[in-house]
């Protein structure tokens, strides 16, 4: 079992839990708002990048209504997928002896800003296109701690692009629309489900090395 790989993955973890029951509304600019979030079929390819200034991290977003499915590649330290769904998620590792699923908090998986903008103090205030998308421009006062933010969505419930004050925390570059496959929100058939709990103090330790690297 790779301990480091698995602490690499919990030492993503940020909170904000994501809310399936945004609602529809028909925006006009100035209004307050909730864009459909968390309705559509689809998947993105698109980068979060870290609030430290450090290089942004590819990942894939696929969505069926409120199940979310994440695929990362943290640098160096291969790959993994992130199932968010029934207030937990699951954690892919793969590992060269097979894959690995590590059961956590929902709220260990990579943040996506979208969940900030499911709230009711949204204000539309403009057309935006990003990622050969058009979409409408949404400023929220709190997007959580205090920070607020802008956000443009499609009208379908896509996060094209997000910013936290005047920094880049999302970039779509690819949008496509589709049905999903159950077997994806699903872990491999199979494959045991271990505890984030049973990793202890050695997962935690091993991920503050993560968030915290030091020089080879």
């Amino acid at each position: 079992m790779n301990r480091f790989l698995i602490a690499a993955a919990l030492g993503l973890a940020a909170c904000g839990a994501q809310d399936p029951t945004a609602t529809r509304s028909a925006p006009g600019e100035g209004e307050t708002v909730r864009p459909p979030l968390f309705q559509a079929a689809y998947r993105v390819d698109a980068q979060i990048f870290p609030e430290d200034g450090s290089a942004p991290m590819p990942l894939v977003l696929i969505r069926d209504g409120a199940r979310t499915r994440m695929e990362v590649s943290l640098p160096n330290r291969g790959d993994a997928v992130f199932l968010v769904r029934d207030g937990e998620t699951l954690m892919i590792m793969r590992l060269l002896d097979g894959d690995l699923v590590v059961r956590a908090p929902a709220d260990a998986a990579p943040p996506i800003p979208d969940a900030g903008f499911a709230g009711e103090d949204l204000r539309r205030v403009g057309d935006c296109a990003v990622a050969g998308e058009n979409g409408s421009l949404y400023e929220n006062p709190n997007t959580g701690g205090g920070r607020p933010g802008r956000a443009c969505i499609t009208a379908d419930g896509i996060m094209l692009q997000a910013f936290e004050g005047e920094r880049l925390v999302w970039q779509a570059s690819t949008v496509r629309r589709e049905p999903q496959d159950p077997a994806l929100f699903e872990p491999p058939p199979g494959v045991s489900i271990i505890d984030a709990s049973v990793i202890g103090e050695a997962a935690s330790g091993m991920a503050e090395q993560f968030q915290n690297p030091q020089p080879q």
